[in-house]
């Protein structure tokens, strides 16, 4: 089960259909009420159903609860393998780096031994591996042009996290930080596209890609 997108939290106003859009649609119109300030907050809170409700100082603590638990605990208990919590912490916090950019693991592996989290390239894919079962990070694919063609094979995933909160939790930062940095706020707000975009189109049995 994904998060909530934003049409189920009432903060899209649902004007713009996918479905029609590949019906041919001639004209495609719609306005978000939601302003940058707005938005930024929708970004680090997430869309956990029970942060909804919550007051917006509290809503944001969520996402940074859950990944000291995942830290914790939560990862070895799952697996049933006993993971290092200062590597799940620093795996976490590069993924979040790296959101919504292709990246291969080489890279995450030298920028978690740059944090002091020495780790080999099999073991973060492993670490990886098990988030993904815990449906925390969910890489986009590349898009395989043809069954024989060596482009996706050659390309990263676009890596992600299920919500955008998780991101914005393993770097800590706040709505007015993402305001002052309008580049990471872009990666994060392509998550929350991608988010939303996953939850529409199943409803249509379609899935996303991404282009090499």
């Amino acid at each position: 089960m994904r998060t909530m997108s934003l049409y189920e939290s009432l903060e899209s106003t649902g004007e713009v259909s996918l479905s029609s859009l590949f019906n041919g649609p001639g004209s495609i119109v719609g306005e978000s009420k939601l302003d940058l300030e707005s938005l930024a907050h929708v970004l680090v809170r997430g869309g956990w159903p029970e942060t909804i409700r919550q007051e917006p100082d509290l809503a944001l603590l969520a996402g940074r609860d859950y990944i000291k638990v995942l830290a914790d605990s939560d990862l070895r208990d799952y697996t049933g393998v006993r993971r290092d919590g200062r590597k799940v912490l620093a795996l976490l916090r590069s993924l979040a780096r790296n959101t919504a950019q292709q990246v291969p693991l080489s890279t995450i592996q030298k920028d978690m031994a740059n944090s002091g989290a020495s780790i080999s390239v099999d073991s973060v894919a492993s670490y990886i591996n098990a988030l993904s079962d815990m449906y925390v990070v969910e890489d986009l694919l590349a898009w395989n042009p043809s069954l024989r063609s060596k482009v996706a094979v050659r390309t990263s995933p676009t890596r992600h996290f299920t919500d955008p909160s998780l991101a914005a939790a393993a770097l800590g930062i706040s709505p007015s930080d993402l305001c002052n940095d309008l580049e990471t706020y872009g990666l994060l707000f392509e998550s929350l596209a991608v988010r939303d975009l996953r939850i529409y189109t199943s409803l249509i049995g379609g899935h996303c890609i991404s282009l090499p």
